[in-house]
């Protein structure tokens, strides 16, 4: 599962750093202005990745956890009768096939 969301930090840097390549070119910042604020944008949003991702797996195998738990919960259950019935015995079973 952790290599599902390997690639989310990296996508969100190439994103915001793009849209900020587009929005500092339109504005015609000079060169070194664009560079710096391309990197500490860049850098912001890499860490800002890396903690979406350290959420996402959290949740992730969390999630996966409750759901290997649930059906052993499920089968403890449904071995057990519910409350105001009786479980039924063999020996029910061999005074009926007596009567009959």
């Amino acid at each position: 599962m952790k290599l599902k969301w390997r690639n989310l930090p990296a996508f969100i840097t190439l994103l915001a750093g793009f849209i900020t390549c587009v929005i500092t070119i339109i504005y015609r910042y000079p060169l070194n202005k664009m560079l710096w604020v391309l990197i500490l944008v860049m850098s912001v949003f890499y860490i800002i990745g890396l903690s979406i991702r350290a959420l996402l797996m959290h949740f992730v195998e969390e999630t996966d956890k409750e759901d290997e738990e649930k059906p052993e919960e499920d089968n403890e259950n449904a071995e057990q009768p519910e409350e105001g019935e009786q479980a039924e015995s063999p020996e029910d079973d061999s005074e009926q096939s007596i009567n009959n």
